[in-house]
């Protein structure tokens, strides 16, 4: 005895699907209900009838709570940045009340709502599973509800219109043979050599052997030298996915991860090739948080069919191209630790 409504859009994209079904208790209840009522209709006594009456005027009374108790809810989902092949993925969701009602006993698969108040906004977390590398659409969540009585079951299944991008597995890696000498990235030495180097104040966490006391002495705050790099073209770097073989290409993906985020945390001034299609592309900062979240939404939608016809990088500038062969082993992943 299942009833489907038909999805609905929202303003938002979110589509919205209501079901309302018989419980066990509520179909035993609907049961016992009627042969009430057939036992008085055969007796005429008019209690029993009058109980039948009752029985039945209840459970229309919880049937239309139920259904009211779910109605023009809104929802927002606020998907990850990203996450990593391999681990769980949080996915939070914002519900409206716009009615203002209260609502009660809404839950999911992982969190029980016990009311939510006129007009309130909350933020529902769920956990999903590791998923393998890839954009992904995001998963639907469903809401059910049991207010007021238990006899019926509401369910509302949220399908938004966004997508997720997992990442691939990062695994660390080194570079050898003929990129190691130029992929030493010219990373951000702390010592006062090279032609540029400046002080910036130093941070909590970081290495106190940097710290330069003499210009700390002279202020009320300690100093570190950053940049301090020679004054050249910065390292440009290509990573070559069309000359990747088929079975090579996801450990290809799983370090240039690694090695991505390694330059990341290194403040690695260099700059790496995001190719586009047909004739575009453009380079992006390791040193740079959003270059650095193009290019991994890059490695997770990117697929060997689609390696070949990528975008190379201008010929008149100087691009080291790294190629799988360049990569030395890599650490092992969580999962075959």
């Amino acid at each position: 005895m299942d009833h489907h409504g038909i999805p609905a859009k929202t303003p938002g994209g979110v589509t919205i699907e209501r079901k309302f079904a018989l419980t066990s208790p509520g179909a035993t209840f609907l049961i016992l209900s009627g042969f009430v009522f057939f036992a008085s209709h055969n007796t005429g006594n008019n209690t029993l009838y009058l109980i039948a009456a009752g029985s039945l005027a209840l459970f229309f009374v919880d049937s239309f709570m139920a259904r009211r108790n779910i109605m023009a809810l809104g929802f927002e989902p606020v998907p990850p940045e990203g996450s990593f092949a391999g681990s769980p993925l949080p996915v939070s969701w914002k519900i409206h009340e716009q009615l203002g009602r209260r609502r009660y006993r809404l839950a999911t698969e992982h969190e029980f709502l016990d009311h939510l108040g006129r007009n309130q906004v909350l933020c529902l977390k769920e956990i999903y599973p590791s998923f393998s590398r890839g954009c992904f659409p995001l998963p639907p969540l469903t809401i059910t509800s049991l207010f007021p009585l238990g006899l019926t079951r509401s369910v509302l299944t949220v399908t938004g219109s966004r997508s997720m991008s997992v990442y691939p597995t990062p695994r660390r890696a080194d570079l050898d043979g003929s990129a190691e000498g130029a992929a030493a990235w010219r990373e951000n030495t702390q010592a006062e050599t090279g032609d540029y180097w400046m002080h910036r104040p130093y941070q909590a966490g970081e290495d106190a052997k940097y710290i330069h006391w003499k210009v700390s002495a002279r202020s009320d705050r300690e100093y570190i030298v950053v940049n301090s790099v020679a004054q050249q073209a910065a390292l440009r770097l290509h990573f070559d996915l069309a000359a990747c073989p088929g079975d090579q290409f996801e450990e290809f993906l799983q370090k240039i991860t690694g090695f991505l985020l390694q330059s990341f945390r290194e403040r690695s001034p260099s700059w790496c090739w995001l190719p586009g299609p047909v004739a575009t592309g453009h380079w992006v900062s390791l040193n740079d948080q959003t270059g650095l979240i193009l290019l991994l939404e890059f490695l997770a939608a990117i697929s060997p069919e689609a390696a070949s016809r990528l975008t190379s990088p201008p010929q008149d500038l100087s691009v080291q191209i790294v190629r799988p062969a360049d990569f030395g082993p890599a650490d092992l992943a969580p999962g075959e630790r």
